[in-house]
């Protein structure tokens, strides 16, 4: 199925916030039930239905927050580095490249401003270089 067929016919969606996701956070913050904060593992964090979605796009899909259809989201989820998370709990979706791609060709619509995430860079492999005598 085509991106546009699944963000189509999804009925939850859960809201990805960029503010609270920068390049010293490794999971993508998503926001919890009813508006009320921002969590990292999914079991904590909101699903929000299509209608309410719709009824305030730029709220929840404006490019601060983009909304994605729950199936994909789940896709995209590990377990939690021990430690990170209270509890362990997850689980969490890794903010990178990959991730920041997948979820913002599932947005539920076009957003007012382009969506602009800083995530976690793979850190540079060193090299070393044999010296000869």
């Amino acid at each position: 199925m085509k991106a546009d067929e699944i963000v189509a016919t999804a009925t939850d969606f859960y809201v990805a916030n960029l503010s609270h996701t920068n390049k010293e956070k490794r999971y993508i913050a998503f926001w919890r039930a009813n508006d009320a904060g921002y969590a990292y593992p999914l079991s904590w964090a909101g699903r929000y239905d299509r209608a309410r979605i719709l009824a305030h796009l730029d709220y929840y899909n404006g490019g601060e927050n983009i909304a994605v259809p729950c199936e994909i989201v789940e896709q995209l989820a590990i377990a939690p580095a021990p430690g990170l998370i209270d509890g362990d709990a997850g689980p969490v979706v890794p903010s990178n490249a990959e991730c920041w791609d997948v979820l913002i060709a599932y947005k539920v619509a076009d957003t007012r401003f382009e969506p602009n995430p800083v995530f976690r860079r793979q850190p540079r492999r060193t090299h070393t270089h044999a010296t000869s005598a």
